[in-house]
């Protein structure tokens, strides 16, 4: 079984797997439970095609697992294009292959685990070429040309501040920037967004964007997968800029002596990342430096990132205006992030109504233990300078798992199994008076503050799941879905109105297909819905479950629709056919 955890995707609270950037695929297998947990110890196998399904050969292939402590390997294809790696712990994997010049087109992570066959399907990338000329028209030679995605086709803005690798101009002036996955981009030279870039010529100037702007008034480029973007010739504006500069602080500053410090800018208009550094330590110098910035108002912040016993540390922003002189002796004080420690733990009693789960047995308990994807997620959005979420991680044998590195802040669970016969049952921590052995976690969550390590989180999992997998289809005959379209599912049992863990909700893809893994089994009312622009935009938006008020709302509307579902213990329903209606007048066919 494999689990693409979209965003980037994993079970949230109140979503069930469904609204993250990253997923279950290929849970269809017809493997029985005693089948897959035999898995111990398997192969991964898979191959590696082009867009065309054609094998790509000696392609390098990397398998990374979430366990403790992770599993790594490399291998590469043969001159079918296929591989598989061998003897591997039970513990979720992602895997990837790289061939110069492809890309995956796709922004979701992907877990498997040992026993799955792998197919990975790399499309040409993009590119964008041009030339870098001065004011005079000669060309400027040397000076480092980065693409900076910005939005994927969909519009969801995307993370990460540079795409492809970096290029030089070369003697004349050209450069080309390829492997780019489909998007929208800004094109800049001299780019300080890398905190590894260092260019002595350029350092001291301000970016350039295309064509020969700052990068409020930059051009936006539109690439798409294969094709090439031609004539993107930039004037450099060769403009010098400020320097800000200053030192690391607090009672956190001293960390581990073999992590950096990230230093990291931003406009305070926009929250748009301006440029970015690393402070590493020396002795007691802890110091940095930012060349090459545009007059304007920033803010600033540091962030040390969490590396073994110790949880990492960042830092509050600090408010600065540029403006006709350097900015120095400027102080980031650090304070120590929180973690949080906890375990699964699952519960292997199915219900009294054992119908429809021979077939589908769940895995033996070690094994589904080792095959749960655990991570954090911040309850409200959070600032730019903060984290929303924790970086998914994998229990031990015993379900044991930690993770570090969270901002204060209120916190909800997020789980994924590659077993898909599992459910969260509870979420639960330690009760904070003597009277309370246990608080309920799974519906509101639970706070992390500055340096905590809250220990006590159990995440109950429990047997039998049950899946819906169908597609919406128009109102009328003929008729096209609207865009921004999800499906929720509502807990109809009156004890269960206000149980986060039995919402859902998922994405309803452009062909009208959604589904939903990991149910618990019961009595449901369906309901369909368009997100906002602002949720749509964003790649996993928070589910609106999660707040009291719009959980009311829901079960409104879902009694209004007259929508009902009785999912049973280990049911796979694969055909579902919801017909979408405007407000509260809906109806099925099944």
């Amino acid at each position: 079984m494999t689990s693409r955890i979209s965003v980037t995707a994993i079970l949230m609270i109140g979503a069930l797997l469904t609204a993250r950037p990253y997923s279950m695929a290929g849970q269809n297998d017809d493997r029985t439970g005693a089948q897959k947990s035999d898995q111990r110890g398997a192969s991964i196998t898979g191959r590696v095609v082009n867009d065309s399904g054609q094998p790509m050969p000696n392609a390098p292939v990397y398998v990374s697992g979430l366990g403790r402590p992770p599993e790594r390997r490399a291998t590469s294809t043969d001159e079918n294009g296929q591989f598989r790696v061998d003897n591997l712990p039970r513990q979720p994997y992602s895997v990837s292959a790289q061939v110069r010049g492809y890309v995956r087109d796709t922004y979701e992570s992907t877990f498997y685990k040992p026993g799955d066959s792998v197919s990975l399907v790399l499309k040409k990338g993009g590119v964008i070429t041009g030339t870098v000329t001065n004011s005079a028209g000669e060309p400027v030679i040397g000076v480092l040309v980065s693409a900076i995605p910005i939005r994927d086709l969909e519009g969801s803005p995307l993370r990460s501040p540079l795409a492809g690798a970096p290029r030089y101009t070369d003697d004349r002036g050209v450069y080309r920037l390829f492997a780019l996955p489909k998007g929208i981009y800004l094109v800049t030279t001299g780019s300080k967004l890398s905190a590894f870039s260092r260019q002595a010529a350029f350092l001291d100037d301000i970016p350039t964007y295309y064509p020969s702007a700052t990068r409020d008034s930059a051009g936006e480029l539109l690439v798409n997968s294969g094709a090439e973007v031609t004539g993107i010739d930039i004037r450099y504006r060769g403009e010098h800029g400020y320097t800000i500069s200053g030192s690391i602080t607090g009672s956190a500053a001293k960390g581990s002596p073999r992590m950096n410090v990230d230093v990291i800018l931003r406009r305070a208009s926009s929250d748009l990342l301006e440029a970015q550094t690393f402070s590493q330590p020396k002795g007691n110098d802890q110091s940095f430096t930012l060349h090459g910035v545009p007059e304007g108002d920033y803010y600033l912040i540091a962030r040390r990132r969490p590396f073994e016993s110790d949880d990492g540390a960042s830092s509050r922003p600090v408010s600065m205006k540029l403006k006709n002189h350097d900015a120095t002796g400027i102080e980031v004080s650090l304070t120590p992030l929180g973690s949080a420690a906890g375990r699964i733990v699952l519960e292997p009693t199915i219900a009294k109504d054992k119908a429809g789960c021979e077939g589908n047995r769940p895995a033996s308990p070690p094994g589904s233990i080792a095959e749960v994807i655990v991570s954090l997620r911040s309850d409200q959005k959070p600032p730019s300078y903060g984290l929303s979420e924790s970086v998914p991680v994998a229990p031990d044998d015993k379900g044991e798992f930690l993770i570090q590195g969270l901002d204060p802040g209120q916190y909800r669970v997020e789980t994924g199994m590659l077993d898909e016969s599992w459910y969260v049952r509870t979420i639960t921590m330690p009760g904070i008076t003597r009277a309370t052995t246990t608080v309920d976690a799974g519906t509101n969550g639970f706070p992390i503050k500055a340096g905590q390590r809250a220990g006590g989180l159990t995440v109950t999992l429990a047997e039998g799941a049950a899946s819906l997998r169908g597609r919406v289809i128009p109102e009328k005959d003929g008729a096209t879905l609207p865009e921004r379209l999800r499906v929720h599912l509502i807990p109809a049992e009156t004890e269960l109105a206000d149980n986060t863990l039995r919402f859902a909700e998922t994405a309803v893809q452009g062909d009208g297909k959604f589904k939903f893994n990991n149910l618990a089994p019961g009595r449901y009312r369906l309901l369909t819905s368009r997100a906002s622009v602002e949720e749509a935009g964003e790649r996993a938006p928070r589910p609106i479950a999660w707040k009291s008020s719009s959980r009311a709302s829901l079960r409104r509307d879902g009694e209004a629709s007259n929508i009902t579902l009785d999912l049973k213990p280990c049911q796979r329903i694969t055909d579902y056919k919801l017909r979408y209606a405007p407000a509260k007048a809906q109806a099925t066919n099944q």
